[in-house]
């Protein structure tokens, strides 16, 4: 028999005695919410990759002893250096940190630090003790201690776009838009954001991640020429990308954006009239940060990370009040957690859900291929009886629901944190 349980906003079905099973999808559930926070901590998967690394280097030893052999055993068992599983079995999130290239990168690691301490344990200029074989493993943990493990797990350009570059930002008094309505901003942004200007802004961010002379010194923060004795740009990162263009984009989108929500936190509006303003910022967000919001590196380098997280935190949380678009969005971002075993909740709110003015057509750009695909996921609309619509407080309680809940924290959160944050 199958049962659903409700875990952190998901629904997960299982069989009734398969608890490893909820387990493993309540691990799923956990690793979303960190692959979504803007302070990604180490995974499991990075240690078992790690854990594989040294276990690859240990299998090139040969132990001169019956101790030496019994130890190196335990070690390529896996029963020493940590969990392997992530890397061997990993569920849907964590595979998005396992690709080839890491794979590959390990092994290497594994094997050239295997072949390294091997040579030691030879070394004819050493003398032959029973304790090479003690020696040639203390070098391997050695490698793969912690600072090991942050080596081999980021490579270069990562770790680059992570931690050491990033881009400007105007400062409020130096802001060009602050005094541009909505229909000045949204030409200028038109104009700037094309397809062209994108991919020279990336090809530009990977020039510098990807620097054959690049390390993990971080540079100097790069002066801008044209800038008076007090700098107009706000730098968070020790080397800033001189590109005007991704500092311009960025402004005048917050702005819009910040625009956009006024009107989702919009009290005196009714509440179909927020609902369907709420999916135009879903399309407005789509259509202009995808791009962005899609590579990790992006939102590390344009310091987009913390509206990440409450862009995502904010999308579930609609779903549960009944916005089928918002359980599309979870799906377009992370398609793994939209599947008939684990996807999002969404309550069959009543006049809300699924209500002609919020229904989506066939051929809609953005949600129509997702409806086709999630929509079974979904449940069946609340028919209410005109007699219950009469005595129903329902529409009050969702009303000041839906503004204490998400609207004003959110609007007050993404214009201020994000706004200050980008514009000084």
């Amino acid at each position: 028999m199958t049962i659903t349980t409700t875990y952190k906003g998901f629904n997960i079905k299982t069989n009734c005695n398969d608890a490893g099973k909820l387990a493993y999808l309540k691990k799923t559930v956990d690793d979303y919410e960190t692959e979504c926070s803007p302070n990604q901590v180490p995974t499991q998967v990075d240690a078992a990759r790690i854990a594989m690394s040294h276990r690859v280097a240990c299998r090139m030893l040969k132990p001169m002893s019956a101790d030496q052999h019994m130890w190196l055993k335990r070690v390529t068992l896996g029963l020493n250096v940590g969990p392997i599983d992530s890397a061997l079995m990993p569920n849907r999130i964590e595979i998005r940190h396992v690709t080839r290239s890491s794979r590959v990168r390990n092994l290497m690691h594994g094997g050239i630090l295997g072949l390294l301490a091997r040579q030691f344990m030879h070394d004819t200029s050493q003398s032959k003790t029973r304790s090479c074989a003690f020696n040639a493993l203390c070098i391997i943990r050695r490698v793969n201690n912690q600072a090991g493990c942050e080596h081999v797990k980021w490579s270069i350009p990562d770790f680059q776009c992570r931690h050491n570059i990033g881009v400007k930002y105007f400062k409020r008094s130096h802001n060009p838009v602050e005094k541009m309505n909505h229909d000045e901003m949204l030409v200028q942004l038109n104009l700037i954001d094309t397809l062209e200007n994108r991919q020279i802004f990336i090809e530009k961010c990977k020039s510098v991640a990807n620097a054959p002379n690049q390390s993990r010194v971080k540079y100097g923060v790069v002066a801008d020429a044209d800038a008076d004795a007090e700098s107009k740009y706000w730098n968070w990162r020790p080397m800033v990308l001189n590109d005007d263009w991704i500092t311009h984009f960025i402004t005048v989108f917050s702005k819009l954006c910040s625009h956009k929500m006024s009107k989702v936190s919009d009290s005196s509006a009714s509440k179909i009239n927020r609902c369907m303003s709420l999916v135009e910022v879903f399309r407005f967000i789509s259509s202009r940060m995808d791009w962005i919001l899609t590579d990790p590196n992006l939102r590390q380098i344009t310091k987009l990370h913390a509206f990440w997280e409450k862009y995502m935190g904010r999308i579930s949380y609609m779903a549960g009040e009944g916005i089928e678009h918002s359980a599309y969005m979870v799906g377009r971002y992370f398609p793994e957690m939209m599947t008939p075993e684990l996807h999002v909740v969404v309550n069959p709110v009543v006049d809300v859900y699924r209500v002609p003015e919020m229904q989506i057509a066939d051929d809609d750009a953005l949600f129509g291929p997702m409806k086709a695909i999630y929509e079974a996921l979904l449940p069946a609309p609340m028919r209410v009886s005109s007699r219950d619509r009469i005595y129903s407080d329902s529409y009050d309680d969702y009303n000041n629901d839906y503004n204490d809940d998400y609207s004003d924290d959110y609007s007050d959160d993404y214009s201020d944190d994000y706004s200050d944050d980008a514009n000084g």
